[in-house]
């Protein structure tokens, strides 16, 4: 999907509820949709989105549900989370791979506005506070397949006696 095809596709697409995308190419042209319904979103090969660029996305298309990208995500960062908590109040689920440092208040902003996520996977993350971990009391997944640090597996599981922890 390029820039000229979704501005001739923007008014068609306004019942669009999920989108895969290959690319940060892509997200400039699903920015364009004005797809109001969009739920679902799913990122593969994020390796060049930027903050700037999720930020837009989520702002544009705040009705999102779920919310996967990866793998690669390291230019995303804490900052661009809290983005997308805010923009994203109805955000039931988020995975998000190769972002290298989930910080509190990212955790924070996505347990206070994001009150039906029920799931969370950062996968191959380099660093999560787990502290804030538990902000996130509706959680009934979380993965932190390939977190870099070895030291939170203690504490997620007394955080999290009986949800599903993959880690």
């Amino acid at each position: 999907l390029d820039l000229s095809t979704a501005s001739y596709l923007s008014k068609r697409c306004s019942k669009l509820s999920h989108i895969r995308f290959r690319g940060s190419m892509a997200v400039s042209a699903i920015i364009k949709l004005e797809s109001k319904e969009l739920k679902q979103l799913n990122g593969d090969c994020s390796r060049d989105l930027t903050d700037a660029a999720l930020s837009m996305l989520v702002a544009k298309h705040g009705q999102l549900e779920r919310v996967q990208l990866g793998p690669d995500c390291e230019r995303i960062t804490s900052d661009a989370i809290q983005v997308v908590a805010l923009c994203c109040p109805k955000l039931k689920s988020l995975r998000l791979m190769g972002v290298r440092d989930i910080d509190g208040d990212a955790i924070g902003a996505l347990a206070r506005h994001c009150s039906d996520l029920m799931e969370i996977g950062f996968l191959d993350c380099a660093v999560v506070d787990e502290n804030s971990l538990s902000l996130a009391t509706n959680l009934r997944f979380l993965s932190l397949a390939g977190l870099r640090t070895k030291t939170v597996h203690q504490k997620i599981f007394i955080q999290f006696p009986q949800k599903g922890i993959f880690i």
